[in-house]
């Protein structure tokens, strides 16, 4: 009778093991694939960025907003803090701000509406201008995008080969006082 007992146990042990091990290969290949996922996301972040980018340059004219500059991806570390920029856009007094998604959703412009006024807490280079904002992406819902042109945002979508405003002549872009 012990002996079975040794045997049931044994048996129950190494099943357990089989068990931890089969968890643990689980969860490796979960985070791999979480990792394969955020290098598409990113990916395709960088190819909406790329491909607004170039249309800036010409975009806000009839805003009466000159482009000098167009910069991708600023990012900056200031006390234990960090912030990154999508695309920035930069005349003598304005820098706009653009915040460039794949799919633009509710919580990434809740975050880009939160980031906005604490820009030039961490871009120094930028205290003194205006600050404008505007959101993109591939994919922005109507909705979302009426809720960014009702805070004040630019709203820019995919127009053809390039982008283009989707505001209305009437709109007026909120400038976003720095704290």
């Amino acid at each position: 009778m012990r002996e079975s007992t040794r045997q049931a146990e044994a048996r129950s042990r190494l099943i357990d093991e089989r068990m931890a091990q089969s968890s643990r290969e689980v969860d490796e290949q979960i985070k791999a694939t979480n990792k394969q996922v955020a290098g598409i996301t990113d990916s395709l972040g960088f190819f909406v960025e790329h491909t607004v980018a170039p249309a800036c340059k010409t975009l806000f004219h009839d805003w009466d907003i000159p482009v000098h500059q167009v910069s991708p991806r600023r990012k900056v570390s200031r006390n234990g803090e960090d912030m990154e920029l999508d695309l920035t856009i930069i005349n003598d007094n304005t820098l706009m701000v653009v915040e460039a998604k794949f799919t633009f959703r509710k919580n990434d412009l809740d975050d880009f509406i939160a980031k906005l006024p604490r820009v030039t807490r961490f871009f120094h280079e930028y205290r003194g201008m205006r600050v404008l904002g505007a959101v993109t992406g591939m994919v922005v819902h109507p909705d979302i995008a009426r809720l960014a042109y009702k805070k004040g945002l630019f709203v820019l979508v995919p127009s053809f080969a390039t982008v283009a405003i989707a505001n209305s002549g009437r709109f007026k872009p909120k400038e976003w006082p720095q704290s």
